[in-house]
């Protein structure tokens, strides 16, 4: 992107900022950035999730997947940072996956790596071994998330959290991700369902862990915390305040 446009960008934000009665970020980190630009009020508000039972899905597969199959799962948007984290973190352990084992990717990031892995440098991993389904349906999604032997996070840049793990933290499931990926979730880093992994080499391992041992449902490892209902306490809060101040400043002008 050209710097001009970057510029741009920054002053438009600088702007808004300073001139909003509040702004809510999602990492720490970035309500210092706005803190930093003269922002009136900041509140930090991280992204959460929704607690869902799986179990009951568990043996539950859509083709073209059988019960003897053990995967990792893949799930995203066509989004830059998803596609050059899989690419740079996930492709490279394609050639070496064991009989019977699969990475599945599901979600519109399908197209894009469809097309990247019809290249012929990466033509010849794909068969047999990376499995795109696409965009699924919920009760899909949540049986592919209840056999997972691991969900994958492989996020190399960008700014904010990851919703997406918020959402894999309360799977209960084992999660391969890196440390950008747990931008504002640091304080969940070292849960012992999680692999953080930062070179292609580590994520390539871990995901060939996962595969060999991955573990059970874990209702007790799921930080309750996360939960929408929590995460966003202190925008309900913000509201209020928001809301008092409001009538207070109505309360003082003269009636007509």
């Amino acid at each position: 992107m050209p710097t001009e446009v970057l510029h741009r960008v920054e002053e438009l934000e600088r702007s808004l900022v300073t001139s909003a009665c509040a702004t809510i970020a999602c990492t720490t980190a970035d309500a210092n950035v706005f803190r930093s630009w003269g922002a009136p009020m900041v509140v930090e508000a991280n992204n959460g999730a929704l607690r869902k039972s799986r179990r009951h899905l568990v043996g539950a597969l859509p083709p073209p997947l059988e019960p003897a199959h053990r995967f990792a799962l893949f799930i995203g948007s066509n989004y830059l940072p998803n596609i050059s984290g899989f690419l740079r973190y996930v492709a490279p352990a394609l050639p070496r996956l064991r009989p019977a084992t699969r990475i599945v990717v599901a979600g519109s990031v399908c197209e894009a790596l469809d097309s990247e892995v019809s290249q012929a440098s990466l033509r010849g991993c794909r068969e047999g071994r990376l499995v795109s389904l696409g965009f699924v349906d919920d009760l899909t999604l949540d049986a592919l998330i209840a056999n997972a032997s691991a969900l994958l996070l492989p996020i190399e840049y960008g700014g904010g959290s990851h919703l997406k793990t918020a959402e894999a933290l309360l799977s209960g499931r084992p999660i391969i991700g890196t440390s950008t990926s747990f931008r504002g979730y640091t304080a969940y880093q070292e849960l012992p369902h999680v692999i953080l992994a930062d070179t292609p080499e580590r994520f390539e391992s871990a995901i060939h862990h996962s595969l060999s041992c991955g573990l059970p449902l874990g209702d007790d490892l799921l930080p309750r915390e996360l939960l929408w209902e929590s995460t966003l306490e202190p925008v309900v809060q913000l509201a209020r305040h928001l809301s008092g101040f409001r009538a207070r400043h109505y309360e003082l002008l003269p009636a007509n």
